[in-house]
């Protein structure tokens, strides 16, 4: 089991398929048009699309990512942080937990599509 630490007392870890309902609870908080939780069942259900998550020892999730990976090429297609817990650098430990994880792995290019109105982003 891969983990990584944290702030705030988080960990993350690769998520599984008790987690779909707050993922897509958290996803819709975070953008206007929300995945459904049938869409993260697929996604956690399909190993081409590694969700990790932030969670605390309840696995409560704080944030999470997805990629998509094919062959040496992968895309971030999102990551989401609770409004709680922005500002807090647990964008920055989600992004450190991918790289980490992609450094084992035949990826050399990974990209991101980001709305133009997203300043966060």
């Amino acid at each position: 089991m891969k983990i990584w630490t944290a702030p705030l007392g988080l960990h993350i870890e690769m998520a599984d398929g008790q987690d779909a309902s707050q993922l897509a609870k958290l996803h819709a908080e975070g953008f206007f048009r929300g995945w459904s939780v049938p869409d993260f069942v697929g996604y956690i259900d399909n190993k081409d699309t590694p969700i990790y998550v932030a969670c605390d020892k309840n696995r409560k999730i704080a944030g999470f990512s997805i990629l998509r990976v094919q062959n040496d090429e992968c895309e971030l297609l999102t990551i989401v942080v609770s409004k709680r817990f922005r500002g807090k650098k647990l964008g920055d430990a989600l992004m450190k937990a991918m790289w980490n994880d992609l450094y084992y792995s035949p990826v050399t290019k990974m990209f991101l599509e980001v709305d133009e109105d997203n300043q966060a982003a």
